[in-house]
């Protein structure tokens, strides 16, 4: 029984690790992606970098916004509504009164 369970956590261990790996990787892409999109920019719209990377942060935070709107809306309806109304009746025939017999 103890070796399933050490197994069972060292197999969680290694999960949780490469989870954190791929985070870490993921957020090292995200980071050079956006450096790259201020050089190009730099070089096309021959501004100063500063500039440049106010007007991508601002892009970023307008994709920030939609992104939020769509999750918001897709979470408000419900995964399971047969499920729910199904719920609902049971809700209502415990609360019926059971006569004594």
């Amino acid at each position: 029984m103890a070796w399933s369970s050490l197994s069972v956590g060292v197999h969680l261990l290694i999960i949780s690790l490469l989870l954190v790996g791929t985070l870490i990787c993921f957020a090292g892409f995200f980071i050079l992606l956006i450096v790259s999109l201020l050089y190009f920019m730099t070089l096309i719209l021959h501004w100063s970098w500063g500039w440049c990377a106010l007007l991508l942060a601002a892009g970023l935070f307008v994709i920030g916004i939609v992104t939020g709107i769509i999750f918001t809306s897709r979470l408000r309806k419900p995964l399971f509504s047969v499920t729910l109304a199904e719920l609902q009746k049971d809700c209502q025939w415990l609360k019926q009164d059971i006569p004594d017999v």
